[in-house]
């Protein structure tokens, strides 16, 4: 009888410990799991922003109450704060 690849890989794992696994230390005779992992590969992930369009972290004090009232709300702190200074000045992004 031969097994799928996916039976081989099921059986492959039944023989390691979960902890074992987690570290790819079989214990036996050397071997290691070859699990694939992730991490930067070409072409991965959405592409970068330019630098004028990336959002910047600053920090803000504001009163308890307005705090309270924005996570209250369904939208971010930010997305409301965005919000607010854009229709109480006018202010557009750039294209």
């Amino acid at each position: 009888m031969t097994l799928s690849k996916k039976q081989k890989m099921i059986s492959l794992m039944v023989e390691f410990s979960p902890g074992q696994m987690r570290t790819g230390k079989s214990g036996l005779d050397g071997r290691h799991l070859n699990m694939s992992k992730g991490g930067k590969r070409k072409g991965a992930g959405r592409p970068a922003l330019p630098d004028d369009k990336k959002k910047v972290a600053i920090n803000v004090k504001l009163p308890p109450d307005l705090i309270a009232w924005m996570d209250e709300q369904d939208q971010s702190r930010a997305v409301l704060i965005e919000r607010a200074v854009r229709e109480k000045y006018g202010v557009h992004p750039a294209d």
